[in-house]
């Protein structure tokens, strides 16, 4: 692997994000695996980005429509798992948009591989010098109250450990009814809504 290449980070962690997401929601016991491999062909760069897992794993039939947008496999007790079944289509057509194509190769009770590749990849051979984006966004927002509303727990740390690093002030609630309470007792700039809770939905 090369130090530095040039690629559109914001997309590859978007897609990353979703891929890895969905390892840890359906992956009971066992492993997850994140993996970057590089090919050089005729001198041009290709990187290959694999997330592998153990969970539930995809049937035959419903791999071929899991991209597809809310599409969620029908033989499964998918339910207990939430989520809208957008979030394979957004990536894949993100994917797409990079110039490669998101594929899955996956066994039923074994586990699943997804995986995607970015051609054309531009080495970087000198140091980037580092910008001040983050800083400026933790000023801009600073001091700023969001609500977060989400009936799974770790979704719930998750999006408060990394709000509060952009100096926000944040406060959860696990179902949409206790959302609509906490807005009408104090005034929020954002508030993040899951779309599937208990009590009233998002």
């Amino acid at each position: 692997m090369p130090n530095r290449v040039l690629i559109d980070e914001a997309r590859v962690r978007q897609v990353l994000f979703n891929l890895i997401g969905n390892a840890v929601k359906f992956t009971h016991r066992g492993k997850i695996s994140v993996q970057v491999s590089a090919l050089y062909i005729d001198e041009q760069l290709k990187l290959t980005f694999c997330v592998k897992d153990t969970g539930i794993g995809i049937c035959p039939m419903e791999q071929s429509i899991i991209f597809d947008s809310f599409a969620q496999p029908k033989d499964q007790n998918i339910d207990q798992y939430g989520g809208t079944g957008l979030g394979l289509a957004i990536s894949k057509r993100l994917v797409n948009l990079m110039g490669g194509d998101l594929e899955v190769c996956s066994v039923l009770e074994q586990g699943s591989i997804f995986s995607f590749a970015i051609r054309n990849v531009e080495v970087l051979q000198e140091a980037i010098t580092c910008d001040k984006k983050i800083e400026d966004t933790q000023v801009i927002f600073k001091g700023q109250h969001v609500l977060v509303a989400d009936d799974i727990e770790d979704n719930r740390l998750l999006l408060y450990r990394w709000l509060v690093e952009f100096g926000l002030h944040v406060d959860t609630v696990a179902d949409g009814q206790s959302a609509v309470d906490a807005v009408k007792h104090k005034r929020y700039d954002l508030v993040l809504l899951d779309i599937r809770m208990p009590k009233l939905n998002g």
